[in-house]
């Protein structure tokens, strides 16, 4: 932020207060908001999160911003009037926020095609995208996919492989082992996870699991 490109820099450190919350003034102040803080994704999925999202996310003053500032201002009271259960209920809100943001993103924003945030864009494919993340392990065919988006067969597998890069089949085999990754890093036995994720054989699912990840379930287990 700046008054003009050649003004002197300032090392932002020297604004920053001692109490979450708190108000720092720039200079004289002025019309400029600003809200701070940063989100440490875990799991296997999260790269794959931040795979499909571009490295800055502008969300201009033409997107619906009315739930995202409700946020802001809700998080801020939290943060600056600390009461009991306080801590929590922020958590919580900056969790929401950080959804209500991607969902602006998601509705305002040229989408990248490639990528399963495009996909979800799109409210039809959406439908099948969730109802295989509810049910990773399920005997889902393209036939099945189809029917829930309310798509034909042929026109559900063009649309799914256009706006997400890969055939709807092949990202729900990629979306399980990443599930199984997480789960084996976790300690769960293979032939749990192979049961967990629809596979009828601990063979089945170690074949599977290698054609995708490039190395079987126990030399994962051990790196």
């Amino acid at each position: 932020m700046g008054s003009r490109p050649d003004a002197p820099r300032v090392d932002l450190e020297r604004f920053f207060t001692t109490a979450s919350g708190d108000t720092a003034i720039f200079e004289e102040g002025g019309d400029c908001r600003g809200l701070g803080g940063y989100f440490e994704m875990a799991g296997m999925a999260a790269d794959q999160l931040l795979r499909a999202l571009s490295p800055v996310v502008r969300l201009g003053a033409g997107a619906d911003a009315s739930g995202l500032l409700w946020l802001v201002d809700r998080l801020m009271a939290e943060l600056r009037t600390p009461r009991p259960g306080g801590r929590l209920i922020a958590e919580h809100l900056s969790q929401t926020l950080l959804v209500e943001a991607l969902r602006l993103h998601l509705a305002t924003a040229a989408q990248r095609t490639g990528t399963w945030l495009a996909a979800l864009a799109d409210p039809q494919l959406a439908r099948a995208i969730e109802a295989m993340h509810a049910d990773p392990g399920g005997r889902w065919t393209l036939d099945a996919l189809a029917k829930i988006s309310g798509l034909s067969r042929s026109g559900f597998a063009q649309r799914f492989s256009d706006a997400c890069g890969e055939p709807a089949i092949t990202y729900l085999a990629r979306w399980r082992m990443m599930l199984a990754s997480d789960r084996l890093a976790r300690g769960v036995p293979t032939a749990i996870v192979a049961r967990e994720l629809g596979y009828g054989s601990e063979s089945a699912f170690g074949a599977a699991f290698r054609r995708i990840t490039g190395m079987s379930p126990g030399r994962f287990r051990s790196a």
